[in-house]
């Protein structure tokens, strides 16, 4: 009944029938990667790699920069000129993307109604509220000392975020045995 032969296709309709499993093929790995991309484990990783970039921007403010600087209006080409005004600004656009993926892990695990690593990530995104305003004060700062005195305040928050962020992560490395991922695939 159900014999295996070739299927016979004029020569006009191989390539819609190419097209047809090309397509297939792309919704396939499409469905794939949006799968992966939102996962926990890559959100975590993401996020840790964000406030990875943040520390090492922290860490590379001058403070006796900023006293001199001037505001002006910035044009397409003074966006990237690597001065202490883009650093700062830079900084601040890091610290809301994190922001963005803490929101992202919050609803990933609100979705897989993982209640007690949601309240872990809700009280995250609080950290995160909290480090996005003072990287924005931080910002628009010009006096060195209050300069030093909020990148101070800054890398404490953030320091309270990634052991925050590491905890959460270690929860999730220790569940995945249950998941059927031996420890070293880790």
């Amino acid at each position: 009944m159900l014999q295996s032969r070739a299927l016979r296709v004029s020569e006009h309709q191989r390539p819609f029938w190419l097209l047809v499993a090309l397509a297939i093929l792309l919704l396939v790995w499409v469905s794939i990667t949006v799968a992966e991309a939102a996962s926990p484990i890559r959100l975590a990783g993401t996020l840790q790699r964000d406030l990875a970039a943040l520390r090492v921007q922290l860490e590379q403010i001058d403070e006796s920069l900023g006293a001199g600087e001037r505001r002006t209006v910035a044009f397409n080409a003074d966006l990237g000129d690597g001065s202490p005004a883009f650093r700062r600004q830079s900084m601040v656009t890091m610290a809301r993307a994190a922001g963005r993926r803490l929101e992202q892990l919050v609803a990933a695990y609100r979705e897989a109604r993982d209640d007690e690593r949601r309240r872990v990530a809700e009280s995250l995104s609080l950290g995160m509220v909290d480090l996005t305003g003072r990287v924005d004060r931080l910002a628009g700062a010009t006096n060195p000392a209050t300069v030093v005195a909020l990148r101070g305040e800054a890398e404490a928050a953030l320091d309270r975020l990634e052991h925050s962020l590491a905890l959460l992560s270690s929860s999730q490395a220790a569940t995945l045995p249950a998941l059927g991922v031996s420890p070293a695939q880790r």
